[in-house]
């Protein structure tokens, strides 16, 4: 396939391939015998690419090429200059490992210009993200978040102006028991009404492979498909099991949301996300600790089941703060900035554990 590209990408992409060249005459002169160096590079530029990934970003070059007016699409080629700057370090980093220490065979230096095209022009990201750069990035807490907090505040007949005096923007947890009482959800939703949902509704299941978020905390499954493929109604009852996704196709939303609707606490101004993150699982460990990045706080709200939370603050303020523990019980709804707070939960005894939520600004 031709690519369109502007004299500068052009000299990038040259010097690229001369630093390759220059690596493989110290190669040889210092008499290193790296036979597998084509081998683990091509592996390196090709690991984080994806046929859905490839897919996708086919079709952004396609709406440019027919001249899109689409604000994202327009930003795309500027992205991808910025992209394959990263890509030409991360190459030539790639490189310069492999003539030091593992050995990569320099026997011929065919295809990797063609595979540097391949991960620059068709991959979505340069570098893989991961834990450990998501936790680089994180912005520095606000140690206010839990500064003199011993536990969880729990209330009731909580008001709007109350929590977003003291609990909507400050980071500090809440639990607000029953506040999910009345939701139609609380006999509705279970295990087999989202299969039902997502296997009837055309295009549900897709949508959380290709557009929104799967997470398999505690199951051997690499989608939620899978997961309606291989839990069974009868043994969904069973202990170890825990499970999440974001839901992004609005005709799914729609009849969710005829079940529950937007928390009456919540500040009068504020908006709501249009996407819905669903949890459940059997008794047991939930999820393991970590925090999440999304862009708002979060409230989620407990049909079923009874969870534990345990949450401890940022590392920058484990000197000003304390770790807290929390039960949240049917009917209950908690409010945690998951984006501050690290977490992990588990599922107490009895019935699995459901939950529904969403984000708010």
């Amino acid at each position: 396939m031709a690519h369109d590209r502007s004299p500068n990408v052009e000299n990038k992409l040259k010097m690229c391939k001369d630093k390759f060249v220059y690596l493989k005459q110290s190669a040889l002169e210092n008499h290193l015998s790296i036979k597998e160096f084509n081998v683990l590079c091509l592996k390196v530029l090709h690991e984080s690419d994806t046929g859905q990934e490839r897919q996708m970003t086919k079709h952004e070059r396609k709406a440019l090429k027919h001249g899109s007016n689409d604000s994202r699409v327009k930003s795309i080629k500027h992205f991808r200059v910025w992209r394959r700057l990263w890509g030409y370090a991360l190459v030539a980093v790639v490189g310069i490992v492999c003539s030091l220490s593992c050995g990569c065979g320099w026997s011929t230096l065919y295809g990797i210009d063609a595979a540097i095209d391949d991960a620059l022009f068709f991959s979505r990201c340069a570098v893989a993200n991961n834990a450990l750069l998501q936790e680089i990035a994180r912005p520095i807490a606000d140690c206010e978040i839990c500064k003199n907090l011993t536990t969880v505040a729990v209330e009731e007949n909580m008001t709007r102006e109350r929590f977003l005096k003291l609990y909507a923007y400050t980071g500090r947890p809440v639990v607000i028991i029953n506040a999910a009482s009345e939701w139609s959800a609380m006999q509705t939703f279970n295990y087999t009404f989202f299969k039902r949902i997502y296997e009837s509704v055309p295009g549900a299941l897709r949508s959380v492979a290709e557009e929104c978020q799967f997470l398999p905390f505690n199951v051997n499954a690499a989608s939620l498909a899978e997961v309606f493929r291989t839990l069974s109604e009868d043994s969904y009852q069973r202990e170890g099991w825990y499970f999440g996704w974001s839901n992004c196709h609005p005709t799914v939303a729609r009849l969710l949301r005829q079940h529950y609707t937007r928390p009456f606490f919540l500040p009068e101004n504020s908006e709501s996300s249009n996407i819905d993150w669903v949890v459940m699982g059997g008794s047991g460990p939930g999820a393991s600790i970590h925090i999440d990045f999304v862009q708002r706080p979060s409230w989620q709200a407990q049909i079923h089941g009874t969870k534990h939370w345990t949450l401890l603050p940022p590392p920058e303020c484990e000197q000003k703060c304390r770790s807290l523990q929390v039960t949240v019980r049917a009917g209950d709804i908690v409010c945690i900035d998951t984006n501050q707070w690290y977490h992990t939960t588990s599922i107490e005894p009895g019935n699995m554990s459901l939950t529904i939520g969403s984000e708010y600004d």
